[in-house]
C-alpha cells in the first residue's frame, strides 16, 4: 500500500491506563520509531473516551464529574460545575449540564452538590456528539 503526504494517519496510546489518540499525515511519520515516538509525545494527544464519558478539557469526564473521577460527584465538582454555570471556566453540557435542560446554570450545581452529600438524584447529562 501507497501512502501519499495527505494520507490521515492515526496513532493509538495508552499513557497510565488512559488510551489517546493522534491523528497526523503520511508526511509526517517517519521510518524511524524513535522520531515517531518523539512526534507522539510533542504532540497534542486526545483521549479516547468510553461510552459512558466525554471529552471535557483534554480529558475523559463522567456526568456532574469536571474535576475528580472518583465514584461519584464531590463537593469540588459541584464548584466546578457553578464555575461553568457563572462563566469563570468552561465545561461541555455533556459534563456539568446535569439536568439535561440545555443549558449549565446554578442549579446544575446544587444538584452536583446534593448528590456529592448523598442525596438519591438522578443525572440527566446530555449524550456526548
Amino acid at each position: 500500500m501507497r501512502l501519499y503526504a495527505h494520507t490521515p494517519v492515526a496513532f493509538v496510546a495508552i499513557v497510565s491506563g488512559a488510551m489517546f489518540a493522534l491523528l497526523t499525515t503520511a508526511s509526517r511519520v517517519s521510518a524511524d520509531p524513535a522520531s515517531n515516538a518523539a512526534m507522539l509525545t510533542s504532540e497534542l494527544l486526545l483521549p479516547v473516551c468510553g461510552p459512558a464519558e466525554c471529552e471535557d478539557n483534554h480529558a475523559c469526564r463522567h456526568c456532574a464529574q469536571p474535576a475528580t473521577a472518583g465514584a461519584k460527584p464531590t463537593a469540588t465538582d459541584a464548584l466546578a460545575v457553578l464555575r461553568s454555570a457563572v462563566g469563570q471556566k468552561t465545561c461541555q453540557a455533556c459534563v456539568c449540564d446535569v439536568d439535561g435542560s440545555g443549558s449549565v446554570v446554578a442549579s446544575d450545581a446544587l444538584i452536583t452538590l446534593k448528590i456529592a452529600v448523598g442525596q438519591p438524584i438522578g443525572l440527566a447529562c446530555p449524550i456526548a456528539s
